[in-house]
């Protein structure tokens, strides 16, 4: 099991409004942020907002860190320009999933319905595999919503280091493969034996340090939550 850690949010007089540091510190984060304001030329020291402890706190980071992209400050990885409510909805969500993960032995093989299906761009074997694990990663749409402001959705994550037990191969062959289909992936399509023409599949695929996480299109999401597949 993974040791306790906390993931928190900061920020600092001065800063500009929304603009948080998401981090991650293996001790209490009052320490890393009295730490941190020690090693900065800037006066003020960071204030503290939220913290939450949880099992993987890194990966739980990165997931957050994934998710947040679109409102990262340049090119600062661990700045956002976001209001703090917001943040915290999606890092407790983040830690819900991670903490409480689904078990995929129980839905592996729900895209059975589409192995033999036509997909396009063209799919070898193993990428079939790795589609198969992201349907069963999905969880029935959990985290959809997960802004009440915004329109911001997530419908699962998929990491590398499931992805290396499922395939029997390595973790680095897991991240090769996941970065390969991501970009194959933002174009996939499929046609269905009940449908005229194809349907686009991802709506947003985003690959980041091992973590796939991805948003379906409405015209994908019924056969999805009708258990067509």
């Amino acid at each position: 099991m993974e040791k306790l850690g906390f993931i928190y949010l900061a920020s600092k007089p001065g800063f500009k409004d929304n603009l948080l540091k998401i981090g991650v510190s293996k001790n209490q984060p009052q320490l890393r942020l009295a730490a941190l304001s020690k090693s900065t030329a800037a006066p003020a020291e960071f204030e503290l907002l939220y913290a939450n402890s949880t099992q993987d706190a890194k990966k739980v980071e990165s997931r957050v860190h994934s998710l947040l992209k679109k409102y990262r400050f340049r090119s600062q990885k661990e700045y956002f320009n976001i209001a703090p409510p917001d943040a915290i909805k999606v890092i407790d969500k983040i830690i819900e999933y991670t903490n409480f993960p689904i078990k995929l032995s129980n839905q592996i093989g729900k895209s059975h319905d589409f192995i033999n299906s036509h997909y396009v761009p063209r799919l070898n074997i193993h990428e079939i595999n790795l589609f198969g694990l992201i349907m069963a990663a999905t969880n029935d749409m959990r985290l959809r919503h997960i802004f009440t402001s915004q329109l911001d959705i997530l419908d699962g994550f998929l990491d590398a280091k499931t992805v290396s037990h499922w395939k029997n191969i390595s973790i680095e062959s897991s991240r090769k493969a996941m970065r390969k289909f991501q970009k194959k992936a933002e174009k996939l399509e499929i046609k269905l034996m009940q449908n005229k023409g194809n349907i686009k599949i991802f709506k947003e695929i985003n690959y980041h340090h091992g973590e796939l996480w991805w948003l379906f299109t409405e015209e994908f999401i019924p056969h999805f939550t009708n258990d067509k597949i």
